[in-house]
């Protein structure tokens, strides 16, 4: 009895977590005493995930690369931002996503679990088409001249989040099952397009095209292989476009700057005049080794190093970079606890047994490091991405080979080695 009530209460984890980790609803930009209600919401979550793991025996099991990034985000914090409550509210937030995917990773397998959030965004998925038929002036927002559809998210791209994942979950649904995709899941899917494109939120309509393609190449034995050379091509390709001053950053400095490719000018919405100040403040400051500490630039004095940049009176609240967060508030000591959480979720991977799986843990890694160019996910750790990762990277230990020798082959071995040559 005791066993099914805990695994409905970790069924409730999810459903509740997998909504809200998508990112601000319109009722969560409320602003409450300096905070956005939405962080408010999800603290009691938090709590509660560490009440289920408490009282099912899973917080003492945490990673050990984990707990040296948790350790360094506070010790780093502390002697930098401890006065500041924006750097508790993070830090708290930062062990709760981590407690979260812990759990999750200790009470039930990656197939019950791809299940479960499948059938969580299904459901918000469908609230937010039903939200837009109903209200479909306070859907859409006008954003850079364009029309832009956040349904009840704040933002069109955290309501493109919800559509790139919903698509991620319904194809590895049916993928980990080994199932064929009906054709209620290709309907899903081309629903979840047609909504994407009227996003505008370019990030995420290629995040969903990579998605959609990747499994394609990324398939059964050669993954690997593919991943690696996918890898190298494009890393080649980027240096020779740089090389032949065929690909440059041009106007930074104001909200008109852009990458150009060729003829091909794709705006950037000021975030590379973004990117030229935070790395100026590291320059300056001389904060390159430990960082400013969790939410100790954009969220102090440091950010005026991003203010009157040609931006306006806007000011960022990230760096739109999940890259250069990760050095202004962790450094490149906490850059390097990172890529080794990387290279063993790869190395893991490459090891790992179902290529269904295999597929997975590729998919999400690629999306993981692409997305991290233009959105903050590295160190912006309550929403479901930076989630993904840590859960992922957890499920990875679970599933890669053994190859520990039987006590038959082991004796076979000996006896072989005993046996007179015949010849």
């Amino acid at each position: 009895m005791k066993k099914n009530h805990a695994k409905q209460n970790n069924k409730i984890l999810v459903y509740l977590w997998i909504p809200l980790s998508i990112g601000v609803m319109f009722w969560g930009t409320t602003d409450l005493g300096g905070l956005q209600l939405h962080h408010l919401a999800v603290l009691p979550l938090y709590l509660y995930a560490a009440a289920l793991s408490i009282s099912q025996r899973t917080l003492l099991s945490l990673d050990k690369k984990i707990f040296i990034l948790l350790l360094y985000v506070v010790v780093t914090g502390l002697v930098q931002n401890y006065q500041d409550l924006g750097f508790w509210l993070k830090t708290f937030s930062f062990c709760g996503v981590a407690i979260v995917a812990n759990h999750i990773s200790k009470t039930m397998d990656l197939k019950e679990f791809i299940t479960l959030s499948f059938k969580a965004l299904k459901f918000t998925f469908l609230a937010s088409l039903l939200f837009t038929a109903a209200f479909t002036s306070i859907s859409f927002h006008e954003v850079d001249g364009a029309n832009s559809l956040n349904s009840f998210y704040g933002q069109k791209n955290t309501y493109g989040r919800l559509l790139y994942f919903f698509i991620f979950f319904c194809i590895y649904a049916y993928k980990i099952d080994k199932k064929k995709p009906t054709l209620l899941a290709a309907g899903y899917i081309a629903v979840a397009l047609l909504a994407l494109g009227l996003t505008n939120s370019r990030t995420s309509q290629a995040t969903a095209i990579i998605i959609i393609l990747a499994p394609l190449a990324l398939h059964m034995k050669w993954t690997s292989k593919a991943f690696k050379v996918g890898i190298i091509i494009s890393a080649v390709t980027a240096i020779a476009l740089i090389a032949l001053d065929c690909l440059k950053i041009e106007n930074t400095g104001g909200n008109h700057d852009l990458v150009s490719l060729f003829s091909l000018e794709i705006p950037m919405s000021g975030r590379t005049t973004i990117w030229s100040g935070g790395i100026n403040a590291l320059n300056l400051e001389h904060k390159w080794l430990f960082g400013f500490g969790l939410e100790g630039f954009y969220n102090s004095p440091y950010a005026k190093y991003v203010t009157n940049i040609g931006l306006g009176d806007f000011v960022p609240s990230d760096s739109h970079n999940g890259y250069i967060d990760l050095l202004l508030n962790l450094g490149l000591v906490g850059a390097l606890i990172y890529i080794s959480i990387l290279y063993r979720f790869l190395t893991n991977t490459r090891k790992t047994t179902s290529p269904e799986v295999r597929s997975l843990f590729y998919m999400f890694f690629l999306i993981y490091i692409i997305s991290n160019f233009t959105e903050s996910f590295f160190v912006k750790t309550s929403n479901i991405t930076s989630f993904m990762f840590l859960l992922l990277y957890l499920y990875s230990y679970k599933h890669i080979k053994t190859t520990k020798p039987t006590l038959t082959t082991h004796y076979n071995h000996i006896e072989n080695l005993a046996l007179p040559n015949k010849s």
